[in-house]
């Protein structure tokens, strides 16, 4: 859940650097190749996991400028309880405030990051 909200909010900023890193990190705990790949490329990928699936959708609300709408937060507090879907909150606005200072600096990928 984490990972795709990470990354769900990369590919909204296109932080090269935070996506290429946390694909790494998702491939690591388990998250199959396409559906990161989809995540990598914006889309919004079949087979996930109810879990992952309202990570991903609040994650990609929260970048749209618009309030949550009701139902998708109260998804969130049934699937996450009422602090796990106020740290997804905070995690979708600390990686976007990471997304923008590797875009600020511009961070290249390490010289394995084709």
């Amino acid at each position: 859940m984490r990972e795709v909200a990470i990354l769900t909010t990369g590919s909204r900023y296109a932080a090269a650097y935070e996506l290429y890193s946390h694909s790494r990190v998702a491939l690591d705990v388990g998250l199959p190749e396409d559906i990161i790949e989809g995540l990598v490329a914006g889309q919004r990928p079949a087979g996930m996991t109810v879990e992952e699936t309202v990570a991903h959708d609040v994650a990609a609300r929260l970048h749209s400028g618009a309030p949550l709408p009701g139902a998708l937060y109260r998804a969130g507090v049934r699937t996450f309880g009422d602090s796990g879907m106020a740290e997804l909150v905070f995690l979708v606005a600390q990686y976007a405030a990471i997304s923008a200072i590797l875009n600020a600096y511009d961070v290249p990928l390490p010289p394995d990051g084709d």
